[in-house]
């Protein structure tokens, strides 16, 4: 993650939302009768999905889209687009990312909340 990204306090994590009964079996294994460390504490699919509907609610939900030009030293720049509503905006650096998320939320608003 590029250095002013860090400085914004802006943390990235790489997440899967819904996983193929079959990967979340073979990840579960990690750890446990393949090796390699822990990487999900849930057997069942189910029990992982319930979890994110409840902490991540899909309308607060985006796509960041970096450019070509991005480097993982380098500034950001891309676009970021809302899902449920298809709005989305450009940015020049992480901090205009982060402008333009708030943006969007706010021009969402609870109106699209479910």
């Amino acid at each position: 993650m590029p250095q002013d990204q860090r400085d914004l306090g802006i943390r990235f994590v790489r997440r899967e939302t819904w996983r193929a009964p079959e990967r979340q079996a073979y990840l579960f294994q990690q750890g446990r009768s393949r090796p390699g460390a822990l990487v999900t504490t849930e057997e069942l699919l189910d029990a992982v999905w319930k979890d994110v509907a409840v902490t991540l609610p899909a309308w607060k939900a985006f796509v960041v889209q970096f450019s070509r030009e991005t480097e993982r030293t380098s500034g950001c720049s891309g676009r970021v687009q809302h899902l449920r509503s298809g709005r989305q905006a450009r940015f020049e650096s992480a901090a205009e990312l982060l402008a333009a998320l708030d943006k969007l939320l706010a021009e969402v608003g609870v109106t699209d909340a479910p």
